[in-house]
């Protein structure tokens, strides 16, 4: 997948998918791509207010210089730069 970028850079980047059934499936969406984002990228997590994506968050702040707000009542983790 990163092949298919090349030097383009990622402006937008929403992650879903099915649950995890307890884990963090989506860890790897991010800490893949992170060298790839454009400098205000958007980065949005859907269910962000289950568990596994609680742990995915809080590992993606320590990966990234991002950090994410959860969107009460929407579901939705959204990131801004630190």
């Amino acid at each position: 997948m990163l092949d298919a970028l090349g030097k383009d850079r990622v402006d937008f980047l929403l992650i879903d998918g099915p649950k995890g059934k307890g884990t963090i499936s989506r860890y790897p969406a991010l800490a893949e791509l992170k060298d790839n984002l454009a400098e205000r990228a958007v980065v949005i997590l859907d269910d962000a207010e289950r568990e596994p994506e609680e742990e995915c968050l809080r590992r993606w702040e320590e990966l990234t210089e991002l950090s994410f707000e959860t969107q009460k009542g929407t579901g939705l983790a959204v990131a801004a730069p630190r």
